[in-house]
């Protein structure tokens, strides 16, 4: 098996690529799903709670106003105050059959009862100590409390509704509703609660009142040990998980307090029966996970034999066709595919490749040709011109037309040989190979200086500070650079010009550059030919003679040796005070 083929490696690394992906994600995933899934189980249960909480606050405060509404009505507290016992025992039995209570009895302010039903042997008996008559008798207010039941035949447990009885404007005693703790976890279990199974509402001391398991509820145990329990006593509302030591388990529990009350309710469940869904949900994450894998590494190797096969074709048939060989064996012309139309325009492209290679070797030989033509004879014939024409024009016995005449031929003569000049620094510029070395642009702006022509009717001054050490990477050409720049500010200006040169350090994406301004107080440039004047051809307003190639050259030179060129007013906002071109080269510092 050939390790350095496409498909090879393709399959080598694409498909454990893939297969880590999927199995990075798929573990992420179920985390994650797992992470969600925990807190609305955990939101689910805590909802749970809060809801029996308030069924069974409704259940309490519907049957604390059904028996307010008893102890209030006239008739009662007029059979009361005279002692009448039929009025008294209709109004108990009323109770009794309109509501949920088990057994209703009525004390005097002493806390003796005078009224029972149906359990009449309470007739007599001190109730003063029970905590709930002794509170609604000291408080004046409802009471209620769990207490053994004193109204059925097991004595279990039952919740006590004590309310006062006033009658005008004073307490004359105390009416008291049993309710079977029984009855009210059957009225618990009807409400529409999910895992109603494992609700457990429990009194302000952690007793239990209501349990799936009746021996706890007829014990009234003690679950106070249980964090959840100790929780509730503290008036908080959340979910945990806990160990049940009674029970020696591990649960989750959603527990919240009744207001009205102080008890509590508490959904507390196996943690597997809890979480099941979760690992359900794991489960087939996992699953699925695996089977992504395998289909991730099916369809790779798929991709292997379908896809990468006739793209080596593809690249096969390209190297045929650069070493001038039948490259037509190697291409998959016949798939009706994206590829096949790929190879089908390959082919066409190779034709006509092949068709205009020998048309392009011929008008690269002509234009090379042209190239020396022009640079070797022409200039050669544009050298004689010149000097023939500037012997001439040293003759004392010529007229002013006569004068003109040669000066022009002359001037379009040297624009000649400028255009040539210009032509073959563009073609030593555009060469594939340009050697850099470091040069130092203090002595190309000195020389360029030195070397500006200063027509006789026009007065130059530069000003240049000499600073030594400007070293870049650049080669002979970057002196056209400045001497360009320096030609334009003498030959775009008026009678008299002042240039400015200035070489300043900079930083430009964290790196030193020197910043070269040439500034004069020339013709200027207006805004809307700026950005234009570096490209071919390209001039600024004046009618100077010229091809238009100088500053597209200094553009070409400084993007070659990583530099830049700009312009801008010499005097912001009015560009008829003349110009400054800004050049950025980045400076060298290893050659120092």
């Amino acid at each position: 098996m050939r390790i350095n083929s496409i498909r090879n490696k393709l399959l080598l690394i694409l498909v454990p690529l893939i297969i880590f992906t999927i199995l990075v994600v798929g573990i992420f995933g179920i985390y994650y799903f797992r992470d969600v899934l925990k807190h609305n189980i955990w939101d689910n249960q805590l909802a749970q709670a809060k809801s029996a909480a308030s069924f069974s606050e409704n259940y309490l405060n519907s049957s604390t106003l059904f028996l307010k509404s008893i102890a209030d009505r006239p008739q009662l507290k007029e059979g009361l105050e005279e002692r009448n016992a039929p009025i008294v025992n209709y109004h108990l039995l009323y109770a009794i059959n309109e509501s949920g209570f088990d057994n209703c009895y009525i004390t005097d302010m002493s806390g003796v009862v005078l009224y029972s039903y149906p359990n009449q042997t309470l007739i007599g008996k001190d109730f003063s100590g029970k905590s709930f008559i002794k509170n609604t008798l000291r408080y004046q207010n409802t009471s209620i409390d769990v207490i053994k039941h004193s109204g059925v035949a097991d004595n279990g447990p039952a919740i006590s509704i004590s309310v006062p009885i006033f009658n005008n404007g004073s307490m004359i005693g105390t009416m008291t509703g049993e309710i079977d703790t029984d009855t009210f976890a059957n009225y618990l279990s009807s409400a529409q609660i999910e895992d109603v199974q494992f609700v457990r509402v429990e009194n302000r001391m952690g007793n239990v009142i209501v349990y799936p398991n009746r021996t706890w509820m007829t014990e009234m145990k003690d679950v106070s040990i249980l964090p959840s329990s100790q929780s509730l006593r503290r008036g908080e509302t959340g979910v945990t998980e806990q160990h049940n030591p009674i029970l020696n388990e591990e649960r989750l529990a959603a527990y919240t307090p009744m207001k009205t009350t102080g008890w509590g309710v508490t959904v507390s469940e196996p943690i597997s029966v809890a979480y099941a869904p979760i690992d359900q949900t794991t489960n087939f994450l996992i699953v699925f996970v695996m089977i992504m894998a395998l289909l991730a590494g099916i369809i790779s190797y798929l991709l292997g034999n379908s896809l990468v096969k006739p793209l080596i074709g593809i690249t096969n048939a390209t190297k045929e066709m650069a070493i001038h060989r039948d490259y037509h064996k190697s291409l998959p012309i016949r798939r009706g595919d994206e590829i096949g139309d790929l190879a089908r325009s390959f082919d066409t492209m190779a034709r006509r490749l092949i068709d205009d290679r020998e048309i392009i070797s011929d008008e690269k030989n002509r234009a090379e040709l042209y190239l020396d033509i022009m640079g070797h004879d022409i200039n050669n014939l544009n050298q004689t011109a010149m000097a023939n024409l500037e012997l001439i024009q040293g003759d004392p016995n010529l007229d002013d037309e006569q004068r003109m005449s040669i000066d022009k031929a002359l001037m379009a003569t040297q624009g000649s040989a400028n255009l040539i000049d210009n032509v073959r620094k563009l073609q030593q510029i555009t060469e594939e190979k340009l050697e850099l070395v470091p040069v130092d642009i203090n002595e190309m702006i000195l020389t360029c200086i030195k070397e500006a022509q200063k027509p006789d009717d026009k007065k130059v001054v530069i000003n240049y500070t000499t600073r030594k050490g400007l070293l870049v990477k650049g080669n002979a050409l970057l002196k056209e650079v400045f001497c360009n720049l320096i030609g334009n500010s003498i030959k775009y200006s008026g009678d008299e010009v002042t240039i400015d040169i200035a070489v300043n350090d900079t930083s430009i994406d964290d790196r030193h550059f020197y910043s070269i301004s040439v500034a004069d107080n020339g013709m200027g440039i207006p805004d809307e030919v700026k950005p234009k004047l570096f490209y071919r051809f390209q001039r600024g307003t004046t009618k100077a003679h010229g091809k238009g190639l100088g500053l597209y050259i200094v553009k070409s030179i400084l993007e070659r040796v990583g530099g830049s060129v700009s312009v801008e007013d010499r005097l912001k906002g009015d560009y008829t005070k003349g110009s400054k071109f800004i050049v950025n080269l980045p400076a060298c510092e290893e050659c120092k």
